[in-house]
């Protein structure tokens, strides 16, 4: 485990240059995804981690971030109430499509009274309705 860890911080410090080859990037994306498959739920409250996690959402396409929404789905609200993981499901509502959006709203509802009231979680229910709910979404 701990060399699977070292291997994927090696691999987010190359692909968080902003100066690299949209190829080289690609792949490093690539690799990223093969390490972290399977294991992004146990990587999830590590702060360092969670970064990677965070630039996986945003480099990768739709269909190869798709694997971290459903391994983080069931644990989306206690996400939303962790100091850095917070961090991680607003990066989710932004870099996901609407249908994945709509996944965590369901996993979301039913909480939100809840996650209103929790210091760190207020900031994912506020980014969620002010910025991606939908109308029908605001009202349920």
């Amino acid at each position: 485990n701990l060399k699977t860890i070292t291997k994927i911080k090696a691999l987010w410090e190359k692909g968080r240059v902003n100066d690299i080859a949209p190829e080289k990037r690609s792949e490093i994306v690539k690799e990223l995804k093969e390490c972290m498959e399977g294991k992004v739920e146990s990587l999830m409250f590590k702060h360092d981690l969670a970064r990677v996690v965070q630039l996986l959402l945003r480099l990768a396409k739709s269909e190869e971030s798709s694997f971290i929404v459903k391994e983080l789905l069931p644990h989306v609200c206690e996400l939303s109430k962790a100091k850095y993981g917070k961090f991680t499901v607003n990066c989710m509502l932004k870099n996901t499509s609407p249908k994945q959006r709509k996944l965590i709203f369901k996993s979301l509802s039913g909480q939100i009274k809840k996650l209103t009231l929790h210091a760190e979680a207020v900031t994912v229910v506020d980014t969620f309705y002010n910025d991606y709910a939908t109308s029908k979404e605001r009202t349920e």
